[in-house]
């Protein structure tokens, strides 16, 4: 018994600072309004979505989900959603506006293509520029690329070096610069500029 209360004590001690740090980080004064925890809690939603966004626009892989547009749409956006897409190029944005433009976006490549051709959306990190209870802004710099088809177990011999390889074909670079607004359904993106790096 005597050393069961000694590991409990040595542990307590162990792990006293860490959580007196955490605790006191709870505690910390509110900031606009805001508890540090609420915050927090808030943030992961975001985070979570995000990567959501990517999976949903391209799906999960062989044996997974498939692409789902109709479900990017309802899950993570607002019905009156408003896409403005900056080119490097310049000229003026191209504007979108209500969630069923993103649902019924044609797919991007065309059927032959798609056979060979993959292509994934990676939405690298947020940062969090605006966190209050109702809205949130963020920054997140994406990657979508595009690659071929790795066809194992075929002859790469018959069908030539990239058959058995991946190769890139094209990679777009974005920021995607998001509004959020917290709705019966959790955060839902309300307005979302894209600025392309390309």
């Amino acid at each position: 018994m005597f050393r069961i209360i000694s590991a409990v004590i040595v542990r307590a001690l162990k792990w006293g600072a860490p959580l007196a740090l955490l605790c006191a980080g709870c505690a910390a004064p509110v900031v606009k309004g805001m508890p540090p925890l609420e915050r927090l809690l808030i943030q992961d939603e975001i985070r979570q979505k995000l990567v959501l966004y990517g999976l949903y626009a391209d799906g999960d892989g062989p044996g997974g989900s498939p692409r789902d547009l109709r479900k990017l749409a309802d899950t993570l956006m607002t019905p009156d959603v408003v896409s403005e897409i900056y080119l490097v190029k310049g000229g003026p944005p191209l504007i979108l506006e209500g969630r069923e433009i993103v649902a019924n976006t044609p797919p991007e490549v065309a059927t032959e293509r798609a056979k060979a051709i993959g292509g994934r959306h990676y939405l690298i990190g947020a940062v969090f520029d605006e966190v209050t209870p109702t809205t949130v802004r963020t920054r997140t710099p994406a990657v979508y690329f595009d690659a071929t088809k790795n066809l194992i177990g075929t002859d790469c011999r018959k069908l030539g070096e990239d058959s058995c390889a991946q190769k890139p074909v094209k990679t777009v670079m974005w920021v995607y610069h998001m509004t959020w607004r917290r709705t019966q359904q959790g955060w839902q993106i309300s307005k979302n500029v894209l600025r392309d790096d390309n």
